[in-house]
């Protein structure tokens, strides 16, 4: 089984990141081809009570950090169009990205419920629920509500989310979140624009100059196709 752990970062633990990398060496994690530890830098405090930096400042700090203790390296920094450099880092062409994530693909997550959902920002929501698990595990179809939510999803891409058209980061975005897209203009069609010049400028000579010895990608780092994974999440300090 190949683990993911995410690692929710901002401006208050990330640098906590130093002895975190220096255990997970100690204890051979990171040459375990299927531990995959990766860094996710938190956007918005759903209780109101935070208020998180903004995404190219804390990639600032995490490329300031990686310069103390390359180990930081070895985590996969999950800002958003870091996976076009890591690509073009190790020699590979970088793949467009036509879609955002998971959700838009074929992605199904399902809530303590039951409830079947595309997102899983909208877990637990009605308004994004597609059906019932029962359904499924009884060859059901969804009803009529779930597939047009299903084909909705389905269909967001940058093809669809019609300012992409225009965007020169369009193929390195996929369109952005469309659960944050709807949350801020009520519309999942509308795109979810990261700061993708700003990121690049903060941790591009970083990831690109790191010694090889410690790309969290050297070597065979990813286990067999088709294998069962399992996503740990671990959150930052005094947040629920």
């Amino acid at each position: 089984m190949t683990v993911y752990l995410r690692i929710n970062i901002d401006q208050r633990n990330i640098r906590a990141l130093r002895d975190l990398s220096r255990d997970f060496e100690r204890r051979g994690w990171f040459e375990n081809p299927r531990f995959h530890p990766y860094l996710a830098p938190l956007e918005r405090d759903f209780s109101g009570k935070m208020r998180f930096a903004a995404e190219h400042e804390m990639a600032q700090m995490v490329a300031e950090a990686a310069d103390e203790e390359p180990l930081i390296h070895r985590f996969y920094w999950g800002f958003h169009g870091l996976s076009f450099l890591y690509a073009l880092r190790a020699g590979r062409a970088p793949e467009p990205v036509m879609r955002y994530c998971g959700a838009t693909t074929g992605d199904y997550v399902l809530d303590a419920r039951g409830h079947v959902h595309a997102c899983w920002f909208g877990a637990g929501q009605d308004a994004f629920e597609l059906g019932d698990i029962s359904q499924v595990a009884a060859g059901l179809p969804f009803d009529a509500r779930g597939r047009k939510r299903v084909a909705r999803w389905r269909s967001r891409g940058v093809t669809r989310v019609e300012p992409c058209s225009t965007c020169k980061w369009a193929l390195v975005c996929g369109g952005g979140c469309a659960f944050k897209s709807r949350a801020k203009t009520g519309d999942m069609m509308q795109p979810n624009c990261a700061p993708f010049t700003e990121i690049f400028d903060a941790v591009g000579k970083a990831v690109l100059e790191a010694p090889p010895e410690h790309w969290h990608d050297r070597g065979a780092r990813s286990g067999p196709k088709g294998q069962l994974g399992i996503e740990v999440h671990t959150a930052s300090r005094g947040l629920r």
